[in-house]
């Protein structure tokens, strides 16, 4: 049980911390002159590499 809910939490906080990360990335990177799919792809390129990377 306590195994379950540990990986639960882990889970749940992976996918907090990319989406929070993406979101923070794609606002920061946003410029009104830069194209959108641009900053959209380096937000999610970044967050990947970031994301697969081991400790």
């Amino acid at each position: 049980r306590k195994n379950e809910v540990a990986d639960s939490e882990a889970t749940t906080f992976s996918i907090f911390y990319n989406n929070t990360l993406f979101l923070v990335l794609v606002i920061v990177n946003f410029n009104p002159t830069m194209n959108y799919i641009l900053s959209l792809s380096a937000s999610s390129g970044l967050n990947a590499l970031l994301s697969t990377g081991s400790k």
